[in-house]
């Protein structure tokens, strides 16, 4: 196991827009995502680490508690029909969780969250499975940092 780095001066993550920052723990900061999904939600780990297992047991356990804790803020406030989750680091190399609040009207529901992005270099999503998502509204968002701020949890500050 290599030992993990505290910082990278070049990570997105570690040097965080902190007017996105919708609430924060020891571990992790909770940082509203993008619109291409209404409700995207980014938690990402503080210290910088690339792989789950570069983190302790205690680490682990806190990493995953905190996801947990914002996927119950997120069905709260946000009442989706679903949540999709992904942890892949392909593009920002900080070990995050994506939470993708899901609705039966998506229209690429169903199938995994489609980015706006170009997904191989020459292709974008077709039309029809284009998400013109919306960011939070102001309100949403206050009500998701209340839920959070209110949760209770031990390590939520």
């Amino acid at each position: 196991m290599r030992a993990p780095t505290t910082i990278v001066v070049k990570c997105k993550l570690c040097n965080i827009d902190r007017t996105r920052v919708l609430f924060e723990t020891d571990t992790c900061v909770v940082v509203e995502g993008f619109p291409h999904h209404r409700g995207h939600i980014v938690v990402a780990l503080k210290k910088h680490a690339t792989r789950l297992t570069e983190l302790g047991p205690g680490e682990y356990l806190r990493f995953c508690r905190d996801l947990m804790v914002v996927a119950q803020a997120v069905e709260e406030v946000l009442k989706p029909d679903k949540l999709n989750y992904a942890l892949l680091g392909n593009w920002v190399h900080h070990l995050h969780w994506h939470i993708y609040p899901r609705y039966r009207t998506d229209p690429d529901w169903g199938q995994p969250p489609l980015i706006p992005w170009k997904l191989d270099g020459n292709r974008v999503p077709p039309p029809e499975l284009r998400v013109e998502g919306r960011p939070m509204a102001d309100m949403e968002r206050e009500e998701l940092k209340r839920v959070l701020a209110a949760s209770g949890e031990s390590n939520f500050r």
